[in-house]
């Protein structure tokens, strides 16, 4: 029987999955020409020596209890109601794939579901049901869990799945983040694809960004916002630059596309400072314009 001798105290495990998994941390397999992600490595490593999981294991799934349930529910109660419209958009532009999509919150738990009828059967037997934990700890790499580590959109590809149990899946999951930057949710899309589809993944990283601007405009809906991009016909699409002012005119907050657009890392190079700092114009005037003729797109410098 063979044991994982990557660092910390082997594990005694079953072969077949937990030997795919040593033999590609090793670096005698290479899957399908390109080989396996480092993010993929690094969770599997992560599972082994952390988590001290079993690739093998027959453990049911972690599920909430249902008072528990019902409190984060409460808690993500905007989350899920702003998610609910581009879940459903997704869900439609997917349709016949086969893939189902999920809504998790921060610390991986399945808060909301739009599923394929030809999924339901995996779904359950996997653990894809309301309150179940997708962070790693309990699910082993995976979508959810491993894109809430990495914080950036990621594939995790049937047999790239840490418990065999789920070597039938591929996940596409996107993160969500808040206004401050902070990792709130993860977006997924998981089928039972004999393919990982990178179009799929685009689409969900899409409605993810669509999320975020909505939990933005809505933390804001009460002050003055500027949003942009450097070509006005993709204005009010996922990718523009939300800017929100407080009652001084100056930067109170910016989402991840405004700052990917004006080449910064980080908020607080900006925030406190006034839109000038920005734009060629100020917030009054910018207010006395956008009163003037409305919902049209304004050329700044």
């Amino acid at each position: 029987m063979p044991q994982a001798g990557v660092g910390g105290d082997p594990l005694m495990l079953q072969p077949d999955h937990v030997h795919y998994i040593q033999e590609v941390l090793r670096g005698a397999v290479r899957d399908e020409g390109s080989g396996t992600p480092d993010y993929i490595k690094r969770s599997w490593l992560r599972c082994l020596n952390e988590y001290h999981l079993d690739p093998q294991s027959e453990r049911e799934p972690f599920v909430l209890p249902r008072q528990e349930r019902l409190a984060r529910k409460e808690r993500n109660q905007a989350l899920m109601a702003l998610a609910d419209a581009e879940m459903a958009h997704l869900y439609h532009q997917l349709a016949g794939s086969g893939y189902s999509i999920i809504l998790t919150d921060r610390d991986g738990v399945l808060l909301d579901y739009y599923g394929d009828l030809s999924f339901r059967n995996a779904a359950f037997r996997t653990g894809l049901v309301l309150g179940a934990m997708w962070d790693e700890e309990h699910g082993g790499t995976n979508g959810m869990g491993t894109c809430l580590v990495e914080r950036t959109p990621l594939i995790v590809h049937r047999e790239q799945h840490f418990f065999s149990r789920n070597s039938g899946l591929t996940c596409c999951a996107a993160p969500i983040f808040d206004h401050c930057g902070e990792l709130i949710a993860v977006l997924d899309a998981s089928g039972e694809s004999d393919r990982a589809q990178q179009h799929t993944l685009v689409l969900v990283n899409m409605a993810a960004q669509m999320i975020e601007n909505r939990l933005f405009l809505h933390h804001f809906r009460d002050a003055y916002v500027v949003r942009f991009h450097s070509r006005p016909e993709l204005l009010g699409t996922w990718g523009e630059g939300i800017v929100a002012l407080d009652e001084a005119g100056c930067i109170a907050a910016l989402d991840r596309n405004a700052l990917f657009q004006l080449g910064l890392k980080s908020a607080s190079e900006l925030v406190g400072d006034p839109l000038e700092r920005v734009f060629n114009i100020s917030p009054q005037a910018l207010l006395a314009r956008s009163q003037r003729k409305s919902f049209h797109p304004l050329p700044l410098y």
